[in-house]
């Protein structure tokens, strides 16, 4: 039981340590005790197989409402991107990303566009620099970097797992303006339920150093005891 528990605790750890812990983090943290969990309750040699056929069970319901938030997370956080994906699942990954970028592009550009320039003010503008021999601003002109391609640009830089994510978009801001208010939005951690961690700490309780080989059956009748007792359902 000790080997089921071990990445659910280090992933308390992990996070509760972590300077700046990011819902990126959420993504590499879930597949990784998915994977493990999904290990031991395809062994049949292991006597707790079972039990860990049933927290992998619990788990799954859990990512599939976390998933579709976690994946733009993941990607938008510097030390993963498209990294912790699949090979099957990264062109829906990036599918999802790119929908996203592109509402928030639009959104960025209603907002630096809210009054637009009237004809006589831009001709006025123009003859101003004329008149004070600096060179009229070519209209057309774009900037260094679209925003149609910032998304590209960002996911082509190599991924650098010693940075701090919303460090390195604060600082890379200008250079991707539309990227970095997602980042803003997507790797801040939400406010979330306890009742999981709570259900582990009450596992944690029963399933203890001096107690780790209960059977599987017996682990099951202690916490189903309990709930019953927390619920006055038994005396």
């Amino acid at each position: 039981m000790l080997l089921l528990l071990e990445p659910l605790e280090r992933a308390t750890r992990y996070l509760s340590a972590s300077s700046y812990p990011t819902m990126g983090d959420t993504h590499l943290v879930f597949t990784g005790i998915q994977t493990h969990l999904d290990k031991y309750a395809n062994d049949n040699n292991f006597t707790a197989s079972e039990v860990a056929a049933l927290i992998s069970s619990k788990i799954k319901k859990y990512w599939l409402i976390m998933d579709n938030s976690s994946t733009i997370s993941a990607i938008l956080d510097t030390r993963s991107k498209l990294s912790v994906f699949s090979e099957e699942s990264k062109p829906s990954a990036r599918a999802q990303i790119q929908s996203i970028f592109e509402l928030y592009k639009e959104q960025s550009y209603s907002s630096t566009n809210l009054v637009p320039s009237t004809p006589v003010k831009k001709n006025r503008q123009y003859f101003t620099r004329l008149r004070q021999n600096i060179a009229p601003i070519n209209e057309i002109s774009t900037p260094v970097l679209e925003t149609e391609t910032e998304l590209n640009h960002y996911l082509e830089l190599p991924i650098d797992e010693e940075t701090e994510p919303l460090l390195w978009w604060q600082a890379h801001s200008n250079e991707f303006p539309v990227l970095s208010n997602m980042a803003r939005d997507y790797l801040t951690i939400q406010a979330t339920s306890v009742a999981s961690e709570q259900a582990f700490s009450i596992a944690g309780n029963v399933i203890t150093k001096n107690r780790n080989r209960l059977l599987p059956e017996t682990s099951r009748a202690c916490l189903c005891v309990k709930s019953w007792m927390d619920k006055n359902l038994v005396n």
